[in-house]
């Protein structure tokens, strides 16, 4: 029997979560005698051909398969993780599983082995075959993102291709979406004659007197006041979120006879996620959200149907409103939410646009609009965050 510390050693892993161990003595019984078939040539055409995977992406997967193939101990440690996901889904854990040594490529092997279930999951629900193999380009994006950043292909988004595998996330159009109870403290009510939105935070916020949480990139207000909210029945008190995502320091009170409840925490929605590989063409966001229900309804029929759209990201950002053209695709896109401030920094946003923040500001490149909006905020010391935002689907009003 292969020995567990030494094997984790030999590969430079220094740190292995504790359910390696836990089924470390099971994969080893359980290892087959030709090695795992997941991690063979024919394999990989198999899949490439089932995902149409684009043929720049095939010579490096190939490569590490075959060197995975060729040492043991990388072939023991793959059977591992299938192993461990099998017997349970560690979707948090699984974002800080180290992959070997000088093996940036190592974890595309269990995504590999986790797609034919997959698929024949989306089988047994109807769903077509084009929306399985758009949800998988996730794989090529994020190799492709890794080498822009460190030079050599990579990949290191296992944590997030789980949702994929798990037949959690699809993508319909040009969104993503997972299907789940709301999990951020937000609630919306809507006026029952005139249709205005008026949205708060449940759970008590701290909040800077601009209306953004304390804290946020790191600043603190030391006269920033605690956004609250009651309800008893016949009212609802609060301190209410501007549809551009600003809480405002006085408290409202509204009557139940004239707005009802419409989002709540927990509530079923549609989490929103945008794929980085292309323009965020405005009609092409508006048709995918405007399919995105009847797809769910279609293919999860037990679900219960979403009462809104969530979304966490630095694109809701309500800055880039007066930093970008009002016809820009983002400003446009930000209309159609009803925006909340979350706690959070600039480290995103430099990501997604920069693949990473520069050390430099003044010498970074400034080739974009989006990219000197960023740069000139910043050194304005406005830092760009990111923020939360919701659509309600009853009613809903694209482009209108």
């Amino acid at each position: 029997m292969h020995d567990f510390d030494d094997t984790m050693t030999s590969l430079g892993i220094a740190e292995s979560p504790a359910s390696w161990r836990e089924y470390w003595e099971e994969a080893q019984a359980t290892f087959p005698a030709d090695g795992p078939d997941f991690l063979t040539d024919a394999y990989l055409r198999e899949v490439a051909a089932l995902c149409d995977f684009p043929e720049d992406i095939l010579p490096p997967l190939a490569a590490m398969l075959a060197r995975a193939r060729g040492d043991e101990r990388l072939s023991r440690l793959a059977w591992l993780w299938r192993v461990v996901l099998d017997a349970h889904r560690v979707e948090g854990e699984i974002r800080r599983w180290p992959s070997p040594a000088g093996e940036p490529l190592f974890s595309t092997a269990l995504v590999l082995a986790e797609i034919p279930a997959m698929l024949k999951g989306h089988t047994v629900r109807g769903i077509p075959l084009e929306v399985s193999r758009a949800t998988l380009r996730d794989l090529p994006l994020w190799m492709r993102n890794y080498r822009r950043r460190f030079g050599e292909w990579g990949f290191d988004r296992l944590g997030w291709m789980i949702y994929h595998l798990a037949g959690q996330l699809y993508r319909v159009g040009r969104m993503q979406y997972i299907h789940k109870p709301n999990p951020w403290p937000v609630s919306a009510y809507r006026h029952r004659e005139r249709g205005e939105v008026a949205a708060f935070f449940k759970a008590p916020q701290r909040c800077r007197r601009d209306g953004l949480i304390d804290g946020t990139n790191g600043v603190t207000d030391s006269e920033a006041f605690t956004a609250l909210f009651t309800e008893d029945g016949a009212r609802i008190a609060g301190h209410p979120i501007t549809r551009a995502g600003y809480v405002q320091p006085e408290p409202v009170t509204l009557s139940l006879a004239d707005w009802q409840r419409v989002l709540c925490p927990g509530d079923p929605v549609l989490d929103v996620h945008i794929p980085a590989d292309g323009r965020m063409d405005y009609d092409a966001c508006g048709a995918s959200v405007q399919a995105a229900p009847a797809f769910f309804a279609r293919h999860f029929p037990e679900k219960p149907a979403p009462v809104a759209f969530i979304c966490y990201t630095w694109l809701l950002d309500a800055q880039y409103a007066a930093l970008l053209p009002a016809e820009s695709n983002i400003v446009r896109w930000q209309r159609e939410f009803h925006a909340f401030p979350v706690l959070s920094d600039d480290l995103d946003p430099f990501f997604r646009v920069f693949d990473g923040k520069p050390t430099d500001l003044v010498a970074a490149p400034r080739d974009t609009a989006l990219r000197r909006a960023m740069l000139d905020t910043t050194l304005a010391g406005k830092p760009v965050r990111c923020a939360g935002g919701f659509i309600l689907i009853d009613g809903m009003t694209w482009g209108r």
